[in-house]
């Protein structure tokens, strides 16, 4: 289960997706949510903006994985962003 569970009546299908080819999908379907969530200014590393949304699996809330959702600043490319951790990776995993 969310952290902060999305409430459906707030689900919408009229918003648009733009793509890195220049593509625009419509009625493109997300869901919102007005909460706090753990945010995260990447702009001088990749040029992207970072949130993490929790979710818990049982009721002890012991066993947590993250959702974490990166979006590239405007007019970069998701493709730029992705080379750029994989070089982050790539590197850490070289040093270990």
């Amino acid at each position: 289960r969310w952290l902060f569970p999305f409430d459906r009546d707030y689900t919408r299908n009229y918003y648009k997706f733009y793509g890195d080819d220049g593509k625009t999908t419509l009625n493109f379907t997300l869901m919102y949510k007005n909460e706090r969530f753990e945010y995260f200014d990447l702009t001088d590393e990749f040029d992207a903006q970072m949130i993490h949304q929790r979710y818990y699996i049982g009721d002890d809330n012991n066993t947590k994985y993250t959702f974490t959702i990166i979006l590239p600043n405007k007019n970069i490319k998701l493709l730029d962003v992705e080379k750029k951790l994989k070089t982050i990776i790539d590197y850490s995993l070289v040093i270990h």
